[in-house]
C-alpha cells in the first residue's frame, strides 16, 4: 500500500509526463528557476518540494496568460473600479498595513465576482474556438 508521499510522488510524475515537450523545460531553465540538471526530477516527481514548487509557478504563469488574453478582448473600462481597488490593495500589502489590506481584499471579492464570471465566460469560449487556447487551459487546469 502506498502512503500520500509516494501517491504524491507518482501525481507529479504524470503531470510532468503530461507537461514532456510542451516548454515546460525551457521555462523553468531560461526564467532560472531550476537548472537544466534538476528539470527532470522535477518533471518526474523524483524531487517532491521542488516539483510542488515548478508547478505551482508553471500554474500561475499560465493564469496570468489567461488574464492578459482576457483583458485584449474585454472592454477594460468595465473593470476599471476592480482594478483600481487592486492596485490600492497592491499598495497597502507592500506598506504592510494589514487592516487596511483585509478591507481591500473583502471589497476586491465584492466588486470582482463580475469580472470572474466574465473571465470564465471568456476562457471557455475561446477554448471552442481556438485549439492553442484549449491546450493552455487544459494544462493551467493541470495545476
Amino acid at each position: 500500500m502506498l502512503g500520500t508521499f509516494h501517491l504524491t510522488k507518482i501525481f507529479y510524475g504524470c503531470i510532468g509526463k503530461y507537461l514532456r515537450n510542451s516548454g515546460a523545460e525551457t521555462i523553468f531553465v531560461e526564467n532560472a528557476v531550476f537548472g537544466p540538471n534538476v528539470v527532470q526530477s522535477v518533471l518526474t516527481g523524483g524531487n517532491n518540494v521542488r516539483s510542488v514548487k515548478g508547478f505551482m509557478l508553471l500554474g500561475e504563469a499560465l493564469e496570468r496568460l489567461l488574464w492578459v488574453e482576457f483583458f485584449k478582448i474585454s472592454d477594460c473600462k468595465e473593470y476599471d473600479q476592480d482594478l483600481k481597488v487592486l492596485l490600492k490593495l497592491q499598495d497597502a500589502v507592500a506598506l504592510k498595513q494589514r487592516d487596511k489590506s483585509k478591507m481591500l481584499l473583502v471589497d476586491f471579492k465584492r466588486k470582482a465576482t463580475e469580472q470572474f464570471k466574465d473571465f470564465q465566460a471568456s476562457v471557455s469560449q475561446k477554448c471552442c474556438q481556438n485549439k492553442t487556447f484549449s491546450i493552455l487551459k487544459a494544462k493551467q487546469d493541470v495545476k
